[in-house]
């Protein structure tokens, strides 16, 4: 289980849903790579859970331990699940805010002059 910080509680059940879910989509076993938390460090296995999802999203995945490498892997995990995933039944960040529902007029309306 991953470590959390002080005061923090982490709910155990979600926590061995997410990595029974994580280990199914990607396969093979997350505990044989060291653990949730060292298994996901790197970004590999985010990339490639994410890549399952949606094909290609992820276009080149670095395998080593270089620390800006790794970084990179984060980053265009980040990047698919803000901006390629923006289907509604995938988006692993959707967060309707009220701004998100507000009627705008579409931008043939008239405008006023000024």
């Amino acid at each position: 289980m991953p470590r959390a910080g002080a005061g923090v509680h982490l709910d155990e059940e979600a926590f061995t849903e997410t990595q029974a879910w994580i280990e199914a989509i990607t396969g093979g076993s997350l505990d044989e790579e060291g653990g949730f938390e060292e298994a996901l460090r790197n970004g590999v296995r985010l990339c490639a859970l994410v890549n399952t999802i949606k094909p290609g999203a992820v276009k080149k995945v670095y395998e080593g331990s270089i620390a800006f490498k790794v970084m990179e892997n984060l980053s265009k995990f980040n990047a698919a699940i803000r901006g390629e995933l923006e289907d509604p039944r995938t988006n692993l960040t959707a967060a309707h805010s009220p701004s998100s529902i507000v009627h705008r007029p579409p931008p043939t309306a008239h405008r006023p002059s000024l």
